[in-house]
């Protein structure tokens, strides 16, 4: 692909936002590679560092080109710097082609939610590394489902569309990672870059396994291209018996790095293994644990979250692609697509700078452009 140049804007005497985390929690040769493909992203040849075109003063840059978004590419290739800056400059190029930041906030959001259902999707619960946990039921890859994924659309020649795809998976890069972070406190682990997955597979059947198999490369490679390393380990429940004989030919389908992170468990090893890696009321209670989650939830935010958000108890997660904007006296959680809906506000007091009040815009956009 021919580089496209982003915009050259960049504050004066601006850092890498969240370099000096990422630093404290890496080796001493990693810290070398570390600052080695910074300062390569960082040539006149590409400017991969500048302020991203179409991102607002306000916004922030998490999730497209700040530290933890380049720790991410870095340990997908080992720390192999020009690996990594390969594969980062081919990102941002298609962020650059798609118009996916200017896409994230015209995107209609009814378009939004309905393509969240197509990707695991964050519950709105932690694992005990603080590490937000997404899930999705096979089940909803029905005939139905993919053959809406697969008709002609906006985005791509056919399908769902690249910006779709793009804009559900920023909203994790953009806004869940980051809060994630912020619950994770300080600690020498470095930043949260990475999520849980939790795939039901027991409804899985011959026929459908065939009929996924453009969705599963689609997705894996956007994954393994756009969003390396965001998959931490994904836990594969009550696939039938079928599975193990079928894998063997879906696995080609599926990007080398996303299918040596699948973890296949049977019914007997399902609610031991969760247990050791979440809490018991955030595992759902479809496997033993005591959260009432389906396919299609909106995040459902533990008490304590909402305390850190500012939010009352009350307060809903909004339906739509959420980002953090900076207010003067910290961070605020937004609603994209313009300005409808009503403000709710409170404040987190953390001290450390990062968030420090958030605000949600709690409404509908009932129009606008689509990707």
């Amino acid at each position: 692909m021919e580089e496209v140049q982003g915009s050259e804007l960049k504050a004066e005497g601006e850092i890498l936002p969240g370099s000096a985390e990422v630093m404290a929690s890496l080796t001493t040769d990693e810290a070398a590679a570390f600052k080695k493909f910074v300062e390569r992203c960082e040539s006149v040849h590409m400017h991969l560092l500048s302020w991203p075109a179409d991102l607002d003063k306000n916004e922030t840059r998490s999730g497209i080109n700040d530290a933890s978004t380049l720790l991410r590419f870095l340990r997908a290739r080992q720390f192999d710097v020009e690996g990594a800056y390969t594969q980062f400059k081919e990102a941002i190029n298609l962020r650059i082609s798609t118009n996916i930041i200017k896409g994230y906030d015209e995107i209609d959001i009814h378009n939004f939610d309905e393509a969240r259902k197509l990707y695991p999707h964050w519950t709105g619960r932690f694992s005990k590394r603080r590490l937000p946990i997404c899930f999705f039921d096979i089940a909803h890859l029905n005939g139905e489902t993919l053959a809406k994924y697969n008709a002609p659309n906006q985005g791509r020649e056919e399908g769902v569309g690249t910006k779709h795809t793009l804009a559900v998976h920023d909203f994790l890069t953009r806004f869940v990672l980051p809060l994630a972070d912020e619950v994770k406190g300080d600690t020498k682990d470095g930043p949260v870059i990475n999520c849980l997955y939790l795939i039901d597979a027991s409804s899985l059947g011959i026929k459908q396994a065939w009929g996924v198999k453009k969705y599963a490369q689609e997705t894996s490679g956007i994954l393994a291209g756009s969003y390396p390393e965001v998959l931490s380990r994904v836990f594969v429940i009550n696939a039938p018996a079928f599975f193990p004989a079928a894998w063997k030919w879906i696995k080609p389908w599926i990007e080398a790095g996303t299918a040596e992170k699948l973890v296949f468990l049977s019914a007997d090893e399902v609610m031991p293994t969760l247990k050791e890696h979440i809490d018991i009321d955030s595992i759902p209670k479809r496997w033993g644990g005591e959260l009432e989650w389906s396919h299609g939830m909106l995040p459902d935010l533990r008490k304590e979250v909402k305390e850190k958000l500012g939010w009352s108890e009350a307060q809903e997660f909004p339906v739509g692609p959420v980002k953090w904007r900076n207010e003067g006296d910290g961070l605020v959680a937004c609603l994209s697509g313009g300005d409808n809906g009503t403000l709710r506000s409170g404040k987190v007091a953390d001290g450390k700078g990062r968030i420090s009040k958030a605000t949600v815009m709690n409404g509908e956009k009932t129009d606008g452009p689509t990707p």
